[in-house]
């Protein structure tokens, strides 16, 4: 009896354990995910040429970067669509096949959509978002602070600022899981030569 009830309190213990590793190892995959976006953009600025990095006084003709004005100093710590943050927009529009179909590029635009199964990303939920949330984003609206943005959503911002010394772009980019900060946003900072 006494080694059964050793065995069953065992038993309980490891039970609890595998819970907890298998919850930590699902974060590290969602945080992985989240530096792997924001790195994306990173290099994408990286590989650009000026017309397509813009900043909030400076207007490629590709999209208004005007919103990431109104944050003297800039805040990489406020909340979504605040202090200097704008939604990434900064993608043209997504490849389209001969036949007119839409590719798929699930770094390109603002928002991925994980799906169920392993937190694999769903392309075609993340098209579909993606279309709503820059549509949305265009009409005025709040980019990661959009209800359009569901827990299962990856959301990306951007702040590009063109140093003092004209040298260079300050880049900051910053990927939330959902609308709030589930699991903390990643940020992750760089400079891309003039």
């Amino acid at each position: 009896m006494a080694a059964l009830a050793i065995l069953g309190v065992s038993v309980l213990g490891l039970t609890a354990g595998l819970t907890v590793a298998s919850a930590g190892n699902g974060r590290a995959s969602r945080r992985t995910q989240m530096v792997e976006f924001a790195q994306s953009r990173i290099e994408r600025l990286t590989a650009a040429t000026r017309a397509d990095i813009c900043t909030a006084t400076f207007n490629g003709g590709v999209v208004d970067c005007s919103r990431m004005a109104g944050a003297d100093p800039f805040d990489p710590n406020a909340a979504p669509n605040t202090g200097g943050w704008m939604l990434d927009v900064l993608d043209r529009a997504p490849y389209t096949d001969p036949g007119g179909n839409p590719g798929v590029d699930p770094m390109a635009g603002p928002v991925v959509a994980l799906g169920d199964v392993g937190g694999a990303i769903d392309e075609k939920a993340t098209l579909a978002a993606r279309a709503s949330l820059v549509a949305d984003w265009n009409g005025g609206g709040n980019g990661c602070a959009s209800t359009l943005v569901a827990k299962n959503m990856l959301c990306r911002e951007v702040h590009i600022e063109l140093d003092p010394t004209q040298a260079f772009f300050h880049i900051w980019v910053r990927v939330s899981r959902g609308r709030s900060y589930q699991d903390g946003p990643v940020v992750i900072e760089g400079m891309v030569a003039k």
